[in-house]
Parts: C-alpha cells; sequence; structure tokens
C-alpha cells in the first residue's frame, strides 16, 4: 500500500479514534472511526479535509477529555509517590524533593512551569519520561476509579459542558462579525483565521481557548470594523464635507 499523502493528520485523528475518554458518545465514536478508515482506503484531495474532522470530533469530545484530564490530574496529585516520583532515578528524585521544598510542584511539572531554570537537559528529558509514564498511570488509575463510580466524572462532563457552550457562543459571535464585516476582506479573513485557531483548540490542536480571549478578539474586531466603515464613508463624501 503507498504511503498516505497526509500522514502527520492521519496520526492524530487515528490517536483520537483510538484513545477516547471514558463515556463518549458511542455515535461520534463509530462515526469518527468510520471517517478514519475512509480516509486511509481512499485519501482526500487536502489535508483541511482531514483536519475539519478532527475540529468536528474534538468538539464533541471536548467536555469529556477535559474531564478526564482532569480526573486523571487529581489522581497524579493524589498519589504522585507511586505515579512519579518512583519512576525517577535516586539522584533525580532528591532533585525533585528539593524543589518541592523550594515551591515547585508536581502540577508545574505538568504544566513545564519553571523547569528549564531549574534541572539540566538531561533531568529535563528523564523528568519528561516520568510525567508520560505517570501521566498513563494516572489515566489508568482514572479509568479504573470511573468504572467504580461514574458520579463525578459525569458532574465534571456537565461543567464542561456548559464552559464549551458559553466558548462557542462566543466563537459564533466572531463568526457574525466576520459576515458583517464581509466587506473587508482583509477584517473577514483575519476573523475567520481566528475562528478556526479557537475551533483548533478545542479539538487539541492548538492552545485551548479562554473565554475571555475570545471576548477580547471580538471587542478588538468590531472596533476595527466600525474604524473602517466610517473611513471608508468619510472617503465617500464629496470634499466639501471633509
Amino acid at each position: 500500500m503507498p504511503a498516505h499523502p497526509y500522514p502527520h493528520s492521519m496520526v492524530l485523528l487515528k490517536a483520537m479514534v483510538e484513545d477516547l475518554p471514558p463515556l463518549a458518545p458511542e455515535p461520534a465514536a463509530r462515526s469518527a472511526r468510520e471517517t478514519y478508515n475512509r480516509f486511509l482506503r481512499a485519501p482526500p484531495a487536502y489535508a483541511n479535509e482531514i483536519e475539519d474532522a478532527i475540529v468536528a470530533y474534538g468538539r464533541v469530545l471536548w467536555p469529556y477529555r477535559k474531564a478526564f484530564d482532569a480526573l486523571t490530574r487529581q489522581e497524579l496529585i493524589r498519589d504522585e509517590e507511586t505515579h512519579f516520583v518512583s519512576r525517577l532515578a535516586p539522584a533525580l528524585r532528591e532533585r525533585f524533593r528539593e524543589w518541592r521544598q523550594d515551591g515547585g510542584s508536581l502540577v508545574d511539572l505538568l504544566d513545564q512551569r519553571g523547569v528549564s531554570s531549574r534541572f539540566t537537559p538531561t533531568e529535563r528529558g528523564a523528568l519528561c519520561e516520568a510525567i508520560a509514564a505517570a501521566r498513563a498511570s494516572g489515566e489508568d488509575a482514572a479509568r479504573r476509579a470511573i468504572a467504580a463510580d461514574d458520579a463525578e466524572y459525569r458532574r465534571l462532563i456537565r461543567e464542561f459542558q456548559a464552559l464549551q457552550h458559553e466558548l462557542e457562543e462566543h466563537i459564533n459571535g466572531l463568526r457574525r462579525l466576520a459576515e458583517r464585516a464581509a466587506d473587508h476582506h482583509e477584517v473577514f479573513a483575519e476573523i475567520m483565521e481566528t475562528v478556526r485557531t479557537f475551533e483548533r483548540g478545542l479539538a487539541n490542536l492548538a492552545r485551548e481557548p479562554e473565554v475571555k480571549e475570545v471576548c477580547a478578539a471580538i471587542e478588538a474586531y468590531r472596533e476595527r470594523h466600525v474604524y473602517l466603515t466610517e473611513r471608508r464613508e468619510a472617503a465617500a463624501l464629496p470634499k466639501i464635507f471633509r
């Protein structure tokens, strides 16, 4: 079989299909699997078609993925000795504990905060390997906990669904603004690219958006559209009125 023309995009779609969070909606999961298999058999004309699928399914899965990530982090923090510290070589284990005494934490390592200033490149590499293994261990523990009692997981899903609803309401507001700015091609293109970036963030293809970021983008583009519209109207007036 010849190599797929878009291997990177297919790897991302495959990862989404094979690593579904618990309780992911079966219709979306089945559709994602069918889409992956279809693209595998008959590659689309453009890589964007694969990304469109990742964005579409990623938005459906977002609250489940976020809820599962939250439970996994709780599990890692609850038993960091088993999941993480025990995986470190003795010398690095001591270095990590010294860092903890100075205010560092496992959460800082998970979020890559302050690591480069404290650990050598070799140590950072070892920490990265341990974090990857700890995540896998934490996910297994979180899946077992959900299987035993999914009440907290379902509560988190509802919480993230509410947040996603708010995010997407604002993103849709940004899209409507783009439609009103269609007479300014450059502004329209910039707004739609920003919309795409926010949507990619919900599919884990870019940094996740925050409500305040989307609101700030709406305000900035609205002001720019008003300015350009007023300038165009002023330019259209006879010179006597300028």
